[in-house]
């Protein structure tokens, strides 16, 4: 079963819960001008927000606000933002549904057309937002699959010739000695070319700063995160190239070439650029729950069934990337600050850049439950921090006692084929979080670890407490 059906099965059973009529309708060819109804729905999931908004400021209700979604591309020109005037209650929930037996797909990524085929076979096209400035990506999916960008070695791994210890003082190492031609100054567009270094149980991923040929010696941009061994380039290291233009030519592979802002793609046996759908991810967050803690203000009472999420772009600073464990700092598609009693149900979250879901301070009583999370940059769920951040950040506490994130069941989802651009992600990590569980989960195919519960080493003191884990698989 292809993944894209996998999530039209989900679809088919999303709905029996909240069956009836609904209060407004979403279809990718209907008109925001509209009134919303089955007749004439809205275009866009942000219109019927606004919508939902206006008939709770309205009215008290005594059922459920539904909004119903049919099944098609929404292509999101921002990521999709609730706050506390979008919630429902305990007895009149606000549901985003999808419609019964249809799969609306709510993107962050763009389509991408206008291929012109070279005498090479290869399918080209310039993006002018790109040559611009505007857009980047590191990712590309084609048919509803992860493609991979040109990388060295196409087979296996480079590996450290040598370590180079940091000086006194460094934060982190920022060379190390290569073998011959594993590294070449001549490469087009050196600065975009990344070093995808692995550690111990953690990695690095950082720009090439300069190249000393002679003395086969890479100095990155940023250090690593921290000197000890566990994020030392140590000889024997296994590392790769990625974003190389000069590795282009495997069946499969691409290249963005920024500068000019031409898109190459080395098609796949059968592939035909007037049947494939390409997609490259332009939003690094399809979707954000933000309540106010400080104020008591949560978002709560909101429901989503049926719907997937998918498309969420990653990029690599200037300084690289490196975290010294469950790349905890790399931010989410779905993230929640100050969510309370939210429910994801047989959702789809699938081609991250990073984490599909993650649940920050004052998340409380939220449920992801019958979900699907697959392919995806980084891990599946985190409790008890959420956003980007460093390692100092995933490790403070909240002094406000209601911040403190706990009571999240994430049961029976499938959380597969994670940490395809951040290994050492976590299927499910819970970090300084009590009272949670998690239930009856199949989570495979992973570099790491499949659940991780903590987040203090050693004897000290630790808020992940009464926690259930059981029955996964």
């Amino acid at each position: 079963m292809t993944l894209a059906c996998r999530c039209i099965a989900l679809m088919c059973v999303a709905f029996a819960s909240v069956a009836g009529a609904a209060d407004f309708y979403v279809d990718p060819k209907g008109n925001d001008a509209g009134p919303g109804t089955a007749e004439q729905p809205f275009a866009t999931v942000a219109r019927a927000q606004k919508a939902v908004r206006e008939l709770l400021a309205r009215k008290e209700r005594k059922q459920p606000v539904v909004v119903e979604i049919r099944g098609g591309f929404y292509e999101l020109a921002e990521p999709l933002v609730f706050e506390p005037a979008d919630s429902g209650t305990a007895q009149s929930p606000v549901i985003y549904r999808a419609a019964e037996g249809q799969r609306p797909i709510l993107s962050g990524g763009r389509r991408i057309t206008g291929w012109q085929i070279g005498d090479d076979g290869r399918w080209r096209v310039t993006l002018p937002e790109v040559k611009a400035g505007r857009w980047s990506f590191l990712q590309l999916f084609v048919n509803d699959q992860r493609r991979l960008v040109a990388r060295l070695p196409k087979r296996g791994y480079f590996t450290v010739a040598d370590e180079i210890k940091p000086p006194a003082g460094a934060p982190g190492y920022t060379q190390f000695v290569y073998h011959e031609g594993d590294l070449r100054p001549d490469w087009a567009n050196r600065e975009d070319v990344i070093v995808h270094a692995f550690h111990v149980w953690c990695d690095s991923q950082m720009r090439i700063a300069s190249l000393d040929p002679a003395k086969r010696v890479v100095t990155f941009t940023g250090p690593t995160r921290g000197t000890r061994p566990s994020t030392a380039y140590r000889k024997g290291n296994r590392y790769l190239v990625l974003n190389v233009k000069e590795a282009l030519g495997e069946p499969g592979s691409w290249y963005l070439d920024r500068p000019s802002g031409v898109l190459t793609y080395v098609p796949l046996p059968g592939e035909k650029p007037e049947s494939a759908v390409v997609v490259a991810p332009r939003l690094e967050q399809l979707l954000l729950f933000r309540g106010d803690v400080a104020s008591r203000r949560w978002v709560e009472h909101i429901e989503l069934h049926g719907l997937t999420f998918a498309h969420a772009n990653w990029l690599l600073g200037p300084k690289g990337l490196s975290l010294p464990q469950a790349a905890i700092g790399v931010p989410e598609a779905i993230t929640a600050f100050g969510a309370r009693h939210v429910v994801l149900q047989r959702c789809c979250v699938r081609h991250t850049g990073g984490y599909a879901i993650g649940f920050g301070t004052g998340c409380r009583y939220n449920t992801v439950r019958r979900c699907e999370l697959f392919d995806l940059g980084a891990g599946g769920v985190k409790v008890g921090y959420a956003g980007a951040g460093d390692w100092r950040a995933s490790h403070e506490v909240s002094k406000d006692p209601e911040g403190l994130a706990s009571h999240h069941t994430i049961e029976e989802c499938t959380i597969a084929h994670a940490g395809r651009l951040h290994p050492p992600a976590v299927g499910v990590w819970i970090g300084k979080s009590p009272y949670n569980k998690v239930l009856h989960n199949d989570i495979y195919d992973l570099y790491y670890t499949a659940v991780s519960v903590g987040w203090v080493w050693g004897y000290a003191p630790s808020s992940s407490h009464h926690n259930e884990i059981g029955w996964n698989h």
